[in-house]
């Protein structure tokens, strides 16, 4: 499992699908499998390389959890919430 995600995955263009089970820790959860031929999937290829350029134009160079699950939460990420699966 990451414990960030790189900011490398702008230079992955080729890539088809994809797993992160961090998705399942947003709020709402969402699904863990993102694959590019799907229209939900592009969207979160698309929403991915946002988030990396956003990251890269700040000199960063990775992504830690918290920011991650912050940008893919609908409501308020709380970080002190505990999960009980």
């Amino acid at each position: 499992m990451f414990t960030s995600f790189p900011c490398t995955f702008l230079y992955l263009k080729d890539l088809q699908e994809l797993s992160i089970e961090w998705f399942l820790y947003a709020k709402p959860p969402k699904p863990k499998l993102a694959q590019r031929k799907t229209s939900d999937g592009e969207a979160v290829f698309e929403s991915l390389y946002q988030l990396c350029n956003l990251l890269v134009k700040y000199q960063m160079q990775e992504c830690a959890l918290v920011t991650f699950l912050e940008n893919y939460s609908d409501n308020i990420f709380d970080v002190n919430h505990i999960d009980n699966r």
